[in-house]
């Protein structure tokens, strides 16, 4: 993927909008691989579509109140996939604790984390949806956010 340099001429296409999503919905759960599953509260996806640059890479800044009712290790990471449907399409990215906001307690904790995505078809829509996993006990998830910028 080109890199934009220093008198580069910019196009459109180099720098597509950022997207985002916030979801304020509280849920809690016990799976232990990387899913959607609730075992209590209200879930909806938190997920934004959005169209590689031209230099194929994104950042994706994830955020979110945690917490382990056991205090064990709760962990929420985005998975990027083809296409614009959130939740869809063939997986690029999967999720994992690398790219992950952790808690490993039962206080509740706002946190965020930063992941570099590279190697996108620049031009091309993919989508982002955060997921979740606990090590154990039951994790709870509010207030998620979810922004996709492009990155030279």
């Amino acid at each position: 993927m080109p890199d934009l340099l220093a008198g580069s001429t910019v196009r459109a296409l180099d720098t597509p909008p950022a997207a985002s999503d916030a979801q304020l919905d509280g849920f809690s759960f016990t799976n232990t691989t990387y899913g959607t599953g609730v075992s209590s509260g209200t879930y909806v996806d938190c997920g934004t579509a959005f169209m590689a640059p031209t230099t194929g890479r994104v950042l994706v800044i994830l955020s979110g109140e945690i917490l382990n009712a056991s205090g064990v290790t709760t962990r929420m990471a985005p998975v990027v996939r083809e296409g614009p449907v959130i939740g869809s399409g063939a997986v690029i990215v999967p999720a994992n604790d690398v790219n992950s906001v952790t808690n490993q307690g039962s206080t509740a904790i706002l946190t965020a984390q930063v992941a570099l995505i590279e190697n996108l078809s620049p031009g091309e829509t993919y989508n982002v949806r955060l997921e979740h996993r606990v090590s154990g006990g039951t994790g709870t998830l509010r207030n998620r956010r979810v922004v996709v910028i492009p990155s030279p």
